[in-house]
């Protein structure tokens, strides 16, 4: 028992500065409520990415499935307009061959505007992207649409800039 009491001393231990500033500032709380907050935030960004790609595969889906239809009625649409074009000219090889060029034509316009095309697809995927996940005032420098004179150290005052009413 006296070795207990001896040894009593040890085991209380004195609240150093540290510890006291802690507790006063409650700087260990502090600690607590940033964590909690960073898992929140995580969950939050985890819950709209989770909505984002729902949204993605539905958007998807429908275009697939409309994509389909499209085909399928322009198929039949092609079909009865070749034999309509065949039915006219006496000839049913010739109406589905001149259908066929048209599509040989079609194809050819397509592939000689393709850089374009892709051009075009491009820029529209970035202006999606960039204001579902920048901010209004980020989208233009992204882009590239910012003024000139944004674009320069130097701006020019406007007439309301220089005559304030």
């Amino acid at each position: 028992m006296r070795t207990l009491i001896k040894n009593l001393p040890l085991i209380v231990k004195k609240p150093t500065l540290f510890d006291l500033l802690l507790t006063h500032f409650r700087l260990d709380r502090l600690k607590e409520d940033i964590k909690g907050y960073l898992r929140t935030s995580f969950e939050i960004v985890k819950l709209d990415l989770q909505a984002y790609l729902s949204h993605l595969g539905y958007v998807f889906v429908k275009s697939l499935i409309f994509s389909l239809l499209f085909l399928l009625a322009a198929f039949f649409l092609t079909l009865s307009l070749a034999l309509l074009i065949g039915q006219w000219l006496d000839n049913m090889a010739l109406g589905f061959a001149l259908m066929g060029f048209f599509y040989l034509l079609l194809m050819l316009l397509i592939w000689l505007a393709r850089h374009a095309i892709r051009k075009g697809v491009a820029a529209g995927l970035k202006a999606h992207f960039a204001q579902t996940f920048l901010a209004p005032q980020d989208l233009e420098k992204v882009l590239g649409l910012e003024k000139e004179t944004e674009k320069n150290s130097i701006s020019y005052p406007t007439n309301s800039e220089e005559n304030p009413s």
